[in-house]
Protein backbone atom coordinates (compact mmCIF):
# COMPACT_ATOMS: atom_id res chain seq x y z
CA UNK A 1 0.00 0.00 0.00
CA UNK A 2 2.70 2.36 0.79
CA UNK A 3 4.60 1.49 -2.42
CA UNK A 4 1.26 2.46 -4.33
CA UNK A 5 0.34 5.12 -2.31
CA UNK A 6 4.55 6.23 -2.93
CA UNK A 7 4.17 7.83 0.50
CA UNK A 8 4.55 6.47 4.05
CA UNK A 9 6.29 6.27 7.49
CA UNK A 10 7.78 3.48 9.32
CA UNK A 11 9.04 4.17 13.09
CA UNK A 12 11.05 1.15 14.72
CA UNK A 13 11.45 0.94 18.49
CA UNK A 14 14.52 -0.11 20.13
CA UNK A 15 16.99 0.84 23.03
CA UNK A 16 20.42 2.65 23.66
CA UNK A 17 20.94 -0.83 25.01
CA UNK A 18 21.56 -1.54 21.07
CA UNK A 19 24.87 0.43 21.40
CA UNK A 20 26.36 -2.24 23.96
CA UNK A 21 25.52 -2.74 27.71
CA UNK A 22 26.80 -4.88 30.76
CA UNK A 23 24.81 -8.21 31.24
CA UNK A 24 22.56 -8.07 28.67
CA UNK A 25 24.57 -9.51 25.71
CA UNK A 26 21.41 -11.14 23.55
CA UNK A 27 19.06 -7.72 24.76
CA UNK A 28 21.67 -5.58 23.23
CA UNK A 29 21.85 -7.90 19.97
CA UNK A 30 18.27 -8.22 19.71
CA UNK A 31 17.93 -4.14 19.47
CA UNK A 32 21.13 -3.79 17.22
CA UNK A 33 18.96 -5.73 15.07
CA UNK A 34 16.28 -3.27 14.92
CA UNK A 35 18.93 -0.81 14.14
CA UNK A 36 20.58 -2.78 11.00
CA UNK A 37 16.87 -3.38 9.61
CA UNK A 38 15.62 0.33 10.00
CA UNK A 39 18.60 1.56 8.07
CA UNK A 40 18.06 -1.32 5.32
CA UNK A 41 14.00 -0.66 4.80
CA UNK A 42 14.67 3.43 4.88
CA UNK A 43 17.60 2.64 1.75
CA UNK A 44 15.38 0.03 0.38
CA UNK A 45 12.17 2.26 0.66
CA UNK A 46 13.30 5.76 0.41
CA UNK A 47 12.86 6.01 -3.35
CA UNK A 48 9.15 5.15 -3.42
CA UNK A 49 8.65 7.90 -0.39
CA UNK A 50 8.69 5.60 2.18
CA UNK A 51 10.62 6.78 5.65
CA UNK A 52 11.85 4.57 8.47
CA UNK A 53 13.41 5.53 11.50
CA UNK A 54 14.54 4.52 15.12
CA UNK A 55 13.34 5.54 18.60
CA UNK A 56 15.12 5.12 21.85
CA UNK A 57 12.13 5.58 24.17
CA UNK A 58 13.00 6.28 28.31
CA UNK A 59 10.05 5.72 30.32
CA UNK A 60 8.06 4.96 33.41
CA UNK A 61 7.03 1.86 32.18
CA UNK A 62 5.60 -1.68 33.60
CA UNK A 63 9.17 -2.91 32.07
CA UNK A 64 11.29 -0.84 33.81
CA UNK A 65 9.63 -1.98 36.98
CA UNK A 66 10.07 -5.80 36.91
CA UNK A 67 12.98 -7.55 39.28
CA UNK A 68 15.03 -8.41 36.25
CA UNK A 69 15.65 -4.92 34.83
CA UNK A 70 16.08 -3.88 38.32
CA UNK A 71 18.95 -6.50 38.79
CA UNK A 72 20.48 -5.44 35.74
CA UNK A 73 20.77 -2.02 37.26
CA UNK A 74 22.57 -3.10 40.09
CA UNK A 75 24.93 -5.16 38.04
CA UNK A 76 25.74 -2.15 35.73
CA UNK A 77 26.07 -0.07 39.26
CA UNK A 78 28.62 -2.98 40.58
CA UNK A 79 30.37 -3.29 37.49
CA UNK A 80 31.27 0.91 37.71
CA UNK A 81 29.45 2.07 34.67
CA UNK A 82 26.29 3.03 36.19
CA UNK A 83 25.69 5.42 39.47
CA UNK A 84 24.43 3.42 42.45
CA UNK A 85 21.55 6.09 43.11
CA UNK A 86 19.87 5.49 39.78
CA UNK A 87 20.11 1.80 40.18
CA UNK A 88 16.91 1.15 41.32
CA UNK A 89 15.53 4.45 41.01
CA UNK A 90 13.33 4.78 38.21
CA UNK A 91 11.84 8.42 39.89
CA UNK A 92 13.50 10.46 37.04
CA UNK A 93 11.93 8.46 33.98
CA UNK A 94 9.44 10.67 32.29
CA UNK A 95 6.11 9.61 31.58
CA UNK A 96 5.52 7.36 28.08
CA UNK A 97 3.70 10.06 26.38
CA UNK A 98 6.78 11.99 26.36
CA UNK A 99 7.83 9.97 23.52
CA UNK A 100 4.85 10.64 21.61
CA UNK A 101 5.77 14.10 19.84
CA UNK A 102 8.43 12.91 18.31
CA UNK A 103 6.91 9.66 17.21
CA UNK A 104 4.55 11.88 15.45
CA UNK A 105 6.47 14.06 14.00
CA UNK A 106 8.32 11.25 12.19
CA UNK A 107 4.92 9.82 11.22
CA UNK A 108 4.01 13.38 9.76
CA UNK A 109 4.76 14.65 6.55
CA UNK A 110 6.41 17.49 7.49
CA UNK A 111 9.27 14.58 8.04
CA UNK A 112 9.65 12.89 4.39
CA UNK A 113 13.24 13.45 4.02
CA UNK A 114 14.28 12.25 7.82
CA UNK A 115 15.32 8.66 6.41
CA UNK A 116 17.22 5.95 8.68
CA UNK A 117 17.71 8.09 11.35
CA UNK A 118 18.51 7.02 15.19
CA UNK A 119 16.98 8.99 17.95
CA UNK A 120 16.30 8.99 21.66
CA UNK A 121 13.84 10.42 23.34
CA UNK A 122 13.45 11.17 27.32
CA UNK A 123 11.22 13.59 28.60
CA UNK A 124 12.40 16.83 27.07
CA UNK A 125 15.20 15.76 25.94
CA UNK A 126 14.90 14.59 22.15
CA UNK A 127 18.68 13.33 20.43
CA UNK A 128 19.89 12.58 16.87
CA UNK A 129 22.12 9.70 17.17
CA UNK A 130 24.97 9.04 14.56
CA UNK A 131 25.55 6.12 12.46
CA UNK A 132 28.67 3.81 12.81
CA UNK A 133 30.99 4.99 10.25
CA UNK A 134 34.69 4.02 8.91
CA UNK A 135 37.06 5.56 11.34
CA UNK A 136 40.62 4.83 10.23
CA UNK A 137 42.27 2.42 7.23
CA UNK A 138 45.32 0.77 6.88
CA UNK A 139 46.65 -0.60 3.63
CA UNK A 140 48.83 -3.93 3.27
CA UNK A 141 51.79 -3.16 1.54
CA UNK A 142 52.41 -6.12 -0.35
CA UNK A 143 48.18 -7.14 -0.98
CA UNK A 144 47.68 -8.67 2.20
CA UNK A 145 48.41 -8.57 5.62
CA UNK A 146 50.49 -10.82 7.90
CA UNK A 147 49.36 -11.44 11.74
CA UNK A 148 52.66 -9.88 12.59
CA UNK A 149 52.47 -6.36 10.31
CA UNK A 150 49.38 -5.59 12.09
CA UNK A 151 50.19 -6.14 15.00
CA UNK A 152 53.59 -4.11 14.34
CA UNK A 153 51.88 -1.04 13.17
CA UNK A 154 48.03 -1.06 14.71
CA UNK A 155 49.55 0.74 18.37
CA UNK A 156 50.18 3.87 16.15
CA UNK A 157 47.75 3.90 13.44
CA UNK A 158 44.08 1.58 14.07
CA UNK A 159 44.46 1.33 17.69
CA UNK A 160 45.68 5.11 18.19
CA UNK A 161 43.10 6.94 20.63
CA UNK A 162 41.14 3.68 21.53
CA UNK A 163 39.84 3.19 24.65
CA UNK A 164 38.79 0.11 26.51
CA UNK A 165 34.93 0.69 27.92
CA UNK A 166 35.27 -2.00 29.86
CA UNK A 167 39.22 -2.51 31.02
CA UNK A 168 39.84 -5.38 33.66
CA UNK A 169 39.16 -4.78 37.02
CA UNK A 170 41.72 -5.63 40.24
CA UNK A 171 39.74 -9.12 42.14
CA UNK A 172 37.83 -7.69 45.08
Amino acid sequence: LMREQRSGRIINLSSRASLGTVGQANYSAAKAGILGFTRSIARDLGRYGITCNVIFPAADTRLMRTPEVTASKEKRASAGVQSVVRAGDIADYPDPMAVAPIAVYLASNESADVNGQQFFSWGPEVTLYSHPGKVKSIFAPSGSWTVDEIAAIFPTTLGEGLVNPAPPQPPR
